[in-house]
């Protein structure tokens, strides 16, 4: 009975919000602070961040000429909506992790070495495009993404500097992720 007690009793910190579910249905929300759920309601707390998270990811992969790469990224996103979000904050940023990694790899792979290096402001587009729309079925959204490195890996290394970028983060246009004149992506 002790241990039930102590394990109906969650701390909420303060830029995090409880979500109460029972069977999977969204009951409250519970603020910051210590709060009880009781164990005989059959009722859980998933806690949610509401800040924003900063998710690395790193991969090596293959262009369509067979060039090895590697990349690191960044991934800024935020939760807007709690309530509707399927996932914990830890699931979240392991599904943001594993997502932007797969789809940046998409690029690569279905891309020849030249075109990355001469398509690299469409690509990326594209990309936060791809992304931003996964993250808003999670209830989520793209704040920025930033590739930190990509190296082409073999007998002629070199560094691909036109992939990274400073900051590039979402317009308005048509729901998708493009440069603005304000927020240009940089090389």
């Amino acid at each position: 009975i002790i241990i039930q007690v102590i394990r109906s009793i969650k701390v909420i910190k303060n830029g995090e919000i409880g979500v109460v579910e029972r069977f999977g249905k969204v009951i409250t929300t519970k603020q910051p602070g210590i709060t009880f759920v009781s164990p005989l309601s059959l009722s859980r707390i998933r806690i949610m961040s509401i800040n924003e998270q900063v998710i690395p990811a790193s991969e090596t992969a293959y262009s369509s000429d067979k060039i090895r790469i590697t990349y690191k990224i960044e991934t800024i996103y935020k939760v807007f909506d709690p309530l509707k979000a399927k996932f914990s904050t830890k699931q979240l940023n392991y599904t943001v992790k594993y997502l932007s990694a797969m789809l940046f790899k998409k690029i690569i792979v279905s891309n020849t070495y030249d075109n990355l290096k001469s398509n690299h402001d469409f690509l990326i587009s594209e990309f936060m495009r791809d992304l931003g729309n996964c993250l808003s079925e999670m209830s989520c959204e793209l704040i920025s993404f930033e590739v930190k490195d990509i190296t082409r890996i073999g007998q002629y290394a070199e560094s691909l500097d036109q992939f990274k970028s400073v900051n590039t983060s979402k317009s308005s246009k048509n729901n998708g992720y493009e440069p603005t004149d304000d927020n240009p992506i940089k090389f």
